[in-house]
């Protein structure tokens, strides 16, 4: 669980945590409201997260992301 809720978080922040992530395979929940989250870079850095790699054993997909309120 990755809990960044009303932190201030810019699209080049994320986009850094959506790379940091790509070989994290056990992410179950990401919230990301209430931050300053918008349009096509917001949306291809969680893009991003959601196809992740998932090849070690016991890798999870991510099944919940919360980002309302951007």
């Amino acid at each position: 669980m990755l809990f960044m809720k009303s932190c201030s978080l810019s699209n080049l922040e994320l986009g850094i945590i959506a790379a940091s992530l790509v070989n994290y395979p056990y992410l179950h929940t990401l919230d990301v409201s209430e931050n300053r989250l918008e349009g096509k870079d917001a949306g291809l850095s969680l893009a991003s997260i959601i196809k992740r790699r998932m090849n070690l054993k016991g890798g999870i997909q991510t099944q919940i992301i919360i980002a309302a309120n951007n």
